[in-house]
């Protein structure tokens, strides 16, 4: 489906992020895309025919986390999505300044953060 028909169908606001998943699917494979997005074939099937019909939000997070380039982390600046969730694993560590200011930056809000604030 073209870009336009499915910013009519999900809005025009989600442009950036669909635009990024068709050109993704369109340099390689549905399936592919889906791998590397860590969702099932069928639901990025759904979403580039028109037929999701469930909240896009997370979609769209993932979409824009792993295909449209790298995070701005408040502790690290630009870092990959895989780095981002790596840091958010791990524990308290009181040795490294940067560790700690990681652990506080994911558990107090960061937009990138998939913890809720006040997690531990």
């Amino acid at each position: 489906m073209a870009l336009d028909a499915l910013c009519a169908l999900y809005g025009a606001d989600n442009e950036p992020w669909l635009a990024a998943l068709l050109t993704a699917c369109a340099g390689g494979s549905q399936s592919g895309v889906a791998r590397q997005l860590g969702f099932s074939p069928t639901l990025v099937n759904l979403l580039v025919h028109g037929n999701y019909t469930k909240d896009l939000t997370a979609v769209e997070e993932r979409v824009r986390r792993v295909l449209m380039g790298p995070l701005e982390c408040p502790v690290m600046g630009p870092i990959s999505d895989e780095d981002c969730r790596s840091n958010q694993a791990l524990p308290f560590s009181n040795g490294n300044h940067q560790r700690i200011a990681l652990y506080r930056a994911c558990r107090r809000g960061c937009s990138h953060s998939t913890l809720k604030a006040g997690a531990k």
